[in-house]
């Protein structure tokens, strides 16, 4: 067995890993994106993605030539739900853009069992006016709780409150709709 981990041979092989590698660090340390190229691994498949703005452990190992993947979709959202606080943390505070005065894509509400409905949470996601600016989850009190230029930056947020609400706060989704699949629930 060795137990340099900077001389293993990793060819031919699978490495999991719950986030994604970690492109640079400081000195004398070496990243783990580094030993996983210079370890010649065949597949690095991640957990979820790291939202730090200077971590790009996928793109180098793509680059490589390291097959990436990504667990399935129901144990990522777990793993984003549990890892959100940490990885909120990630990247600074957005700046959000104002309430849209379009009309509602997407809608869904959570309620919490036993709770009245008055303690409902209702979403709607909104496209940008003119189809320029950010697309928008927003509450009935027009607050804006995420955006993103794209339907599917959009997808991804609207899918993580999800996750957020079900798994972690225990609230329960009581349907809603959607013009796009994207912004389809479960």
């Amino acid at each position: 067995m060795n137990d340099d981990v900077d001389n293993v041979d990793l060819s031919g092989c699978t490495v999991y890993t719950t986030l994604e590698p970690c492109s640079k660090r400081k000195p004398p340390k070496i990243s783990c994106a580094t030993r996983l190229i210079k370890a010649k691994a065949a597949r690095v498949v991640s957990g979820m993605p790291d939202k730090d703005k200077d971590v790009y452990g996928f793109s180098s190992l793509a680059e490589a030539g390291i097959h990436i993947g990504l667990f399935s979709n129901d144990l990522m959202q777990e793993l984003l739900a549990l890892n959100k606080e940490w990885s909120d943390t990630r990247r600074g505070p957005d700046v959000m853009p104002p309430p849209s005065e379009t009309n509602a894509i997407a809608n869904v509400r959570y309620y919490k069992p036993g709770t009245s409905m008055m303690d409902s949470i209702f979403l709607v996601v909104k496209p940008p006016k003119g189809g320029d600016g950010f697309f928008t989850i927003e509450d009935t009190a027009k607050n804006v709780l995420a955006c993103g230029r794209t339907i599917a930056d959009i997808a991804v947020e609207w899918r993580g409150i999800y996750t957020q609400r079900v798994i972690k706060e225990k609230m329960r989704y009581d349907g809603g709709g959607s013009s796009s699949p994207l912004l389809n629930l479960p």
